[in-house]
């Protein structure tokens, strides 16, 4: 019986050599996140935004739910946006306390700069919170 190993070239900050523009990316290596928990937010106000340090392709994973007294207006009432341009909306919130709905993930092509963010579609009822987390990675 023979073992071997495979060896994976990497450059000094452990991206691996090979990739999309001559690397791949490890994931502490380009991350960021934020998180926010407004109450009643107002009309295309940010719950949680990220700014992408470098342009490249970024995978966003997305948390959010609500919490405090809700309403029936407050269902779906979130879109995630890259700078001023909608990209998802809207979002599948349940207007039910601290139900999470599945994490959505999608990978964005980002300018150095850009802002990645969940807003607020309308305003949100006076005592409903809206929370979010948001983790970019770069992947590209």
């Amino acid at each position: 019986m023979s073992a071997y190993a495979q060896v994976t070239p990497v450059d000094a900050n452990g991206n691996i050599l090979g990739g999309p523009g001559g690397r791949l990316f490890r994931d502490s290596a380009a991350t960021v996140q934020a998180s926010g928990t407004p109450t009643a937010p107002g009309a295309g106000a940010a719950v949680a935004s990220v700014t992408v340090p470098a342009a490249g392709l970024w995978e966003v994973v997305c948390s959010y739910w609500l919490s405090g007294t809700v309403a029936a207006g407050d269902a779906n009432n979130l879109q995630l946006k890259q700078g001023a341009t909608v990209r998802l909306t809207p979002l599948p919130v349940p207007a039910v306390v601290n139900t999470l709905p599945p994490r959505l993930t999608v990978v964005l092509n980002c300018a150095a700069g850009d802002t990645v963010s969940l807003n607020a579609i309308a305003g949100g009822s006076a005592s409903a919170v809206y929370n979010a987390v948001l983790v970019a990675r770069q992947v590209g």
